[in-house]
């Protein structure tokens, strides 16, 4: 980008500012989608004396064709999502997310990339006007990649007092 503007190639480097932000968006939104599929993944393998089979459906079911309907994006929270674990581990959730600040903001910015991500690829990947650098996107990348690893453990710490009960 310093070349461009230093090659007064306006031109190309608006080309460059407005296409980087969108593939930084989709790559993250990918990550971020791959990392919540391996905590859950993880989840079900330890958590069941069946994990072949409980992972095999759950892959193939659940992670594969229904993970952009476990969140309602555009609300930037997961409310949703911990609900299907069942009313227990939503109000676990929600404690804990009362209780750490950087989860909390890390679930909205979770939240934020996916929106955006399917509004990207909704509304017209070349027409969507993307209102982030790519430093902001990047940005809410770091933030939102404490989420899933977050939820990993507090799926485990709820499997270990069920275990206890």
């Amino acid at each position: 980008m310093e070349y461009l503007q230093e090659a007064q190639e306006i031109s190309f480097l608006n080309t460059l500012e407005s296409g980087i932000p969108k593939i930084v968006l989709l790559a993250a939104a990918s990550d971020l989608e791959n990392r919540t599929h391996e905590t859950l993944v993880t989840y079900y393998q330890t958590c069941t004396q069946r994990a072949e089979f409980a992972v095999s459906f759950v892959t193939n079911k659940a992670l594969k064709r229904q993970y952009h309907t476990f969140f309602k994006w555009e609300e930037r929270n997961a409310n949703q999502f911990f609900g299907l674990f069942g009313p227990k581990f939503r109000t676990k959730m929600r404690l804990a997310i009362e209780a750490d600040e950087v989860l909390a903001a890390s679930i909205k910015d979770f939240c934020e990339i996916g929106d955006l991500r399917n509004q990207l690829v909704h509304r017209g990947y070349a027409t969507f006007l993307l209102e982030k650098t790519a430093a902001e996107v990047y940005g809410l990348y770091e933030s939102a990649l404490y989420f899933p690893e977050r939820l990993g453990d507090l799926l485990k710490e709820e499997e270990a007092e069920e275990a206890v009960l």
